[in-house]
Formats: C-alpha cells, structure tokens, sequence
C-alpha cells in the first residue's frame, strides 16, 4: 500500500507508513461549511391612516353653528384638526370634512352676525323714538314685564288685585278732599279726580286692577259736579275670567262686591248714585 505523503509501499493492512509515520488512509474530508440561510425579509405591514376624530366633531358641530358658543368650538376644533392632520405625515386623514365644517361654521357665524347687527341698528333707532314718547316706553316696559294687559296671566291677575281696592279708596279719599273746595259737590268724572294726568297713582291703579271703573252722579251741572255719587267696579270682559265679581261703593263709603252684574248695571243704567245694599260688604 503506497504511502499517500511519501510514496513508501507498505504492507497491505498497515495503518501507519513505516518511513513517515502517517497514517495511510487518506484523511478526512473537513466537513463542508454549510452555507448560512439567508434570513427571510421582514415584511412592513403599514397600517391604514385612521380619520382625525376633532375633525368630525368640527363637522358635527357645524351644523348647530347658528348657537354661537358651538359655532366657535367648530371653528377652533377645525384648525387644530387640520394642523395636526398635516402634522401626522400621512397617518390621519380628514382635512376635506375638517374644511367642510369649518366652511359651515363660517357662514353660520356671518349670518348670526349680520341679524346681531341688524338687531342693535333697529333697537338703537326704537329707542330713540321711545325718547320722544315716554309714555309708549312705559306701556312697552309694563306689556314686558306683564304681559299683554289685555290678556293678563293667572299670577299677573293673582299679583294686580289689590289695585282694585286701592283705586276705590284712593276715590273716597279724593271725593271727600273734592267735595270740599267745591261746595259740598262731588267730582261725576274719575278725571277730575285723576290731578296728575297719565302720571296720577289713581290712574295706575286702575290700570293695573284690569276693571273698568266709573263715576256716576245725578244731576250734575255744567261742572260736571253733584251732591251724590257712586262708583263702579266692572272687570274687562278681555282680560278677567267669566266669574269675575263685580264692586259699587258711594256716599257710605262701603265697598260691595256682587257676584252678577244686574244690580251694578242698574247704577249705570238709572244713573243712581247709591249702590244695591244686596252686595257683599268687602272693607
């Protein structure tokens, strides 16, 4: 067996060359490098942009923009939706619907503006006729504050009742103080009595007591004056309920309430100047 390194024939079953000392059988094959995988590539997924969430709110909003405070909150919200869109690089969308409620907001907010604007131009010019009349700004301020006086309201009613029974007793005082400086004559007109005009307490009072009061004489001369009286108290048909009671007081100086209007009637009708002694005695 030739020796492999040095070509010495050596016996056959010789595992070592006798001249080289190697061993015979050819030595083995270094073990082949495997070749390293190549690592599989990684495969970016990238998430689909999600829709900015202030943006749709800027547009929820915008369609209630006629309510000024979220008129603006749809504005504000707009902007910084479509900022931070920008911002995101891609990430969140919606920059057409955060331009849309912005587009809404803003004609919503310029047509409040404009009637705002109107608004103040008409009150500036009504107030300045209402400095002229100061008469109808009083009428405007107590149909404000009251109401229609023509159709007054439960608690309206409830509130202006004593006014009836202080204009009563406004006009036995006045009568006496009348009766007085005219001879023992009394006033056969609530505007003789009325001193002060459309400004007089007792003309407040009967305003606001939402009857219909009258003084009635006999016989009265060209003065309008006359030694007897009697004043009645009707509600306004417009403005009290259908069971409303009905007043009289005279001379005597005693108010009567009556439950229905015949007897009342008769003072008016007859020009008697005392009251039916049927009515209820009320002070």
């Amino acid at each position: 067996m030739l020796c492999p390194h040095c070509g010495f024939d050596n016996a056959e079953g010789r595992k070592y060359c006798r001249r080289c000392a190697k061993p015979l059988a050819p030595e083995a094959l270094a073990a082949k490098p495997t070749s390293p995988v190549a690592p599989r590539p990684r495969i970016s997924v990238t998430p689909a942009p999600a829709v900015n969430k202030m943006a749709v709110a800027s547009l929820a909003f915008s369609f209630l923009a006629f309510i000024v405070p979220l008129g603006i909150a749809s504005v504000v919200m707009g902007h910084i939706s479509r900022r931070r869109i920008t911002a995101s690089q891609g990430r969140e969308t919606g920059t057409g619907i955060a331009f849309a409620g912005l587009i809404l907001s803003y004609l919503q907010l310029l047509v409040v503006g404009v009637i705002f604007v109107i608004a103040v131009c008409l009150g500036y010019e009504l107030n300045q006729k209402l400095d002229h009349d100061p008469y109808v700004r009083a009428a405007l301020t107590e149909r404000i504050l009251n109401g229609n006086p023509d159709h007054p309201s439960a608690a309206v009613m409830a509130k202006n009742s004593p006014n009836l029974m202080d204009a009563l007793h406004l006009i036995i005082a006045r009568q006496e103080d009348y009766r007085t400086e005219h001879d023992g004559n009394y006033a056969c007109h609530i505007n003789y009595l009325e001193e002060l005009g459309r400004e007089d307490e007792l003309a407040d009072h009967v305003r606001n007591s939402h009857y219909s009061v009258q003084v009635i004489c006999t016989g009265a001369d060209d003065q309008g004056r006359a030694g007897h009286y009697a004043v009645t108290g009707f509600p306004r048909t417009e403005s009290n309920p259908p069971n409303s009671p009905y007043y009289c007081v005279d001379e005597t100086k005693i108010i009567r309430r009556y439950s229905d209007a015949e007897g009342v009637s008769a003072v008016l009708a007859y020009q008697r100047h005392s009251c039916p002694e049927d009515g209820e005695p009320v002070e």
